[in-house]
């Protein structure tokens, strides 16, 4: 199975009903562990920042596999936007925060902020 089909095969196991938290208007990734979203950076689409950009910092500062990146890149420029649930509030204000600051580093205007269902 290639790439293609491997990717067709989790969008429709996983968007087939869609995972929008109550409260929220974008999908969310799976988490690793299936419990529910609790804790998590949502991401914006914007017609500038690069997908080999947004790849590698939802790699590098979010720790998500180059699979779970490149699903996450679709969906966000699919839908408008993206939740990349996280394990607690804490590491979701450190990824939001790091992505932020290498974004605006970097030039890009990517935009992403911490969200929760406790906030």
């Amino acid at each position: 199975m290639g790439m293609l089909e491997k990717f067709r095969a989790w969008y429709q196991r996983n968007t087939a009903v869609p995972a929008i938290p109550e409260g929220f208007q974008f999908h969310c990734l799976p988490r690793a562990d299936g419990g529910p979203f609790e804790h998590g950076v949502e991401f914006l689409n914007d017609n500038t920042t690069p997908m080999p950009f947004v790849l590698r910092v939802l790699q590098d500062e979010a720790g998500l596999s180059h699979q779970d990146a490149s699903i996450a890149t679709a969906l966000c420029h699919q839908h408008g936007g993206v939740i990349v649930p996280l394990p607690s509030l804490e590491r979701a204000a450190e990824v939001a925060a790091k992505i932020g600051a290498r974004a605006e580093r970097e030039g890009w205007p990517l935009r992403c902020r911490l969200v929760s269902q406790t906030r």
